[in-house]
């Protein structure tokens, strides 16, 4: 029951993350780790959050069907997506 929900979230975030970076939501606007490639490369990023929103929903599906090989396949891919997308879009945590 935890994975199918966590597979919700994360296939809601996808739908959901157009919304998420709008126009006047850089670094402009105040203190952010999302990189202004974000808004100067939309198309770019487009197709990394396209990447992510093609995973989610096979690994829901995957979820859904109780088939634990195929969520630890699908739940890779859905990782491999956040992470390109964050390796390319979002600078790097500071550490105090």
């Amino acid at each position: 029951a935890g994975v199918k929900r966590a597979a919700q979230f994360i296939n809601d975030a996808s739908v959901n993350q157009g919304k998420w970076f709008p126009t006047g939501t850089g670094p402009d606007a105040g203190k952010t780790r999302a990189l202004p490639e974000i808004w100067s490369k939309p198309k770019e990023f487009e197709a990394a959050q396209k990447v992510f929103s093609d995973a989610a929903p096979k690994l829901l599906a995957a979820a859904n069907a109780h088939d634990a090989g195929e969520v630890k396949t699908r739940f890779g891919e859905v990782g491999k997506a956040c992470k390109n997308c964050h390796d390319t879009f979002r600078s790097p945590e500071e550490h105090d």
